[in-house]
């Protein structure tokens, strides 16, 4: 919730709206709370400036197969399948006329990579270009 609300005025800006989808009776997590803050604030930012004008954030939380899986799916503008694998790399980004009106670093996903590596969770990376994309993260439930 807080990661939402620190990314709720930049999606209010350009009329994207944030779904939060939160089981009331969801197990807790074996994480660092700041990185996971710092995983979904990067996720986060990277699905509102990505995503078109009207589209929606959701970030959803639920129990797979023993552990928690938080993913954020946009509608935004997708990444292509020739650039998936290498997008985790530090400053690599993709380049077309619909990315170029964005700044940024390229370090975002790097970041989020690296701080999941840290707390042996698993980072997976879906995305259809022109379709959107879902970055999610399973943890480990606490025991």
């Amino acid at each position: 919730h807080n990661a939402v609300r620190l990314i709720m005025e930049r999606a209010s800006q350009k009329g994207i709206s944030l779904v939060v989808d939160l089981p009331p009776d969801l197990a807790e997590i074996r994480a660092d709370s700041r990185a996971m803050r710092q995983i979904l604030l990067n996720l986060l930012s990277n699905a509102v400036k990505f995503s078109n004008p009207g589209s929606a954030v959701t970030i959803a939380v639920s129990d797979v197969a023993g552990k928690i899986r938080i993913a954020v799916r946009d509608q935004g503008i997708g990444i292509p399948a020739k650039m998936l694998a290498k997008i985790t790399e530090p400053f690599m980004q993709v380049e077309n006329e619909l990315t170029r009106k964005e700044q940024g670093t390229g370090l975002g996903l790097p970041i989020v990579v690296s701080l999941a590596e840290r707390m042996n969770a698993t980072f997976v990376l879906e995305s259809e270009f022109g379709v959107g994309t879902v970055a999610a993260l399973m943890v480990e439930r606490a025991h």
